[in-house]
């Protein structure tokens, strides 16, 4: 039978070198100023945009208030031409040239050339579509046509008194902007004079330059005005910079930056535990050949000083002081012998899951013949606790399952005073567990190393414990192997009156 012994934590926080920590924060940060500075640019090429959508929408939305000032003149001017006591419609003889006759005094100024096509084939409305056609472009550049002078004087009388309507502009304006994706609070303001003679506005006091951008608006280009019932002459619109709405603008690219500093943050953490995990390795081997040439030294040097003194000849003589150095020699060759395997035993663990015999065990045998071979073997005074209970069985492998109960044991009385030692063992049946605890009094393990004590080659540090020998390799072994048996194994609570540790085993098939 061997056993591993229960050997804690020896190592504190392992920190990496400060130049290292200092060249991941430096290039991290380096990292998130620079896609702070692109969202940046972003945003302002967004806003930028803003500023020109808004133009653009101001600019539709005038044309569009001017067409439907243009159509109401147009309607009216056609009703007019229409009226055969007042107009009638001469076509040349070759077939290119349309006048507008006056029908009371059979007077005309302008004509209406047609390059294209042969105007005799075509019917009245047709005529009608041409000269309308005509009408508008001259209108849309602000010239009126003198189809004859009572026609121009009425254009002109129309001009005068249909203008744009502010209406018709602001609904223009909020559908534009709409159209472009911006619904934010504006408002128009209009101006009197001509836009190169009004370098700046007011606005509630407030002066602001068209056509730039300020901190909480948008101020656009002024857009001249045909008519306005209050003879403005043009117009300029101060937009509410909304800074959400620009910044979802920016979406992906705040989206991809936000993703990109995420995994570059994670993958320097990952660098620097990792970096952190090598130089705990490395000073966790440093320390384990410590031990392990301290505890092969000890049994080395006792078993050549036993062999050197059984070669003497009077010890040959003496056949109880020879069968005494030959007790000592075996138990140190056991001792070398326990090492060794704790040590294979753990690197078979860390290349792969051993193979385990499951089978049903009476656990009772079990704690008992541990109870057994501790109380026969262990020189300081020892009370060990146990209730058995026959109608609990586990499934489980036997050797491996002793060597736990085993370690436990063991750590319980090599961690308590030399006065002696009490241990209790209790055994319950849950619905799907098996519970097992074991409880001592020994010195109990620090708070600060609680959570590592089932780390592979950890030691605790105390001044209680500086005698107590080992590898750190036990209570590693005791939660590897419990894990493969479907258990695990957890520390309850510990202090300087003693320890818990609870073994729960999973019965389900």
């Amino acid at each position: 039978m061997f056993y591993i012994h229960f050997c804690p934590l020896s190592l504190g926080v392992v920190k990496a070198p400060r130049h290292i920590i200092f060249i991941i924060i430096t290039a991290l940060a380096a990292i998130v100023v620079l896609q702070a500075y692109y969202a940046y640019q972003d945003f302002r090429v967004k806003t930028v945009d803003y500023q020109r959508d808004a133009n653009a929408a101001l600019l539709d939305a005038v044309e569009w208030a001017d067409k439907i000032r243009i159509d109401s003149i147009q309607g009216y001017f056609l009703a007019e031409l229409k009226n055969p006591e007042l107009y009638r419609i001469e076509l040349s003889g070759n077939g290119d040239t349309l006048r507008i006759i006056n029908a009371r005094s059979n007077k005309r100024r302008s004509s209406l050339i047609v390059r294209d096509q042969d105007i005799n084939t075509l019917d009245q409305e047709a005529l009608y579509a041409l000269i309308m056609e005509r009408n508008r472009e001259m209108l849309e550049d602000n010239i009126i046509t003198f189809w004859s002078d009572s026609l121009g004087n009425v254009l002109n009388e129309y001009l005068g008194t249909i203008k744009m309507s502010k209406a018709d502009l602001k609904a223009a304006f909020s559908r534009e902007l709409a159209r472009r994706s911006i619904k934010p609070k504006y408002e128009l303001v209009y101006l009197y004079e001509e836009p190169p003679l009004q370098k700046a506005i007011y606005l509630n006091g407030k002066p602001l330059i068209p056509g730039s951008d300020q901190r909480s608006e948008v101020v656009t280009e002024i857009q001249n005005l045909r008519m306005t019932p209050e003879e403005e002459s043009a117009v300029v619109a101060v937009v509410e910079k909304p800074f959400t709405a620009i910044l979802m603008k920016s979406w992906k690219v705040l989206a991809i930056s936000l993703v990109v500093l995420i995994v570059i943050s994670y993958s320097f953490s990952f660098l620097l535990k990792t970096i952190r995990k090598q130089k705990q390795l490395s000073e966790l081997k440093d320390d384990f050949i410590d031990n392990v040439t301290h505890e092969l030294l000890t049994p080395i040097a006792t078993l050549q000083l036993a062999l050197e003194s059984i070669e003497r000849d009077e010890v040959i003589e003496d056949r109880e002081r020879r069968a005494r150095y030959i007790d000592i020699s075996q138990r140190e060759v056991k001792r070398i012998s326990e090492l060794v395997n704790n040590v294979l035993l753990t690197s078979v663990y860390d290349k792969g899951n051993p193979a385990l015999k499951m089978e049903s065990l009476d656990l009772d045998k079990l704690v008992e013949g541990a109870i057994e071979y501790h109380q026969a073997t262990v020189k300081k005074p020892l009370q060990i606790n146990f209730q058995p209970n026959d109608a609990i069985k586990l499934k489980a492998d036997k050797q491996h399952f002793a060597n736990v109960l085993h370690n436990l044991i063991d750590n319980s009385i090599k961690y308590s005073s030399d006065k002696g030692v009490e241990i209790s063992i209790t055994i319950t049946k849950k619905t799907t567990d098996v519970e097992l605890k074991v409880v001592d009094n020994g010195h109990g393990i620090p708070k600060a190393y609680q959570a590592n004590i089932f780390d592979k080659f950890h030691r605790v540090v105390s001044n209680d414990m500086h005698d107590v020998k080992g590898l750190g390799v036990g209570l590693y072994y005791v939660k590897s192997v419990l894990e493969q048996m479907n258990g695990s194994i957890s520390l309850l609570k510990s202090s300087k009156k003693g320890s818990t540790f609870l073994i729960t085993m999973n019965q389900n098939e």
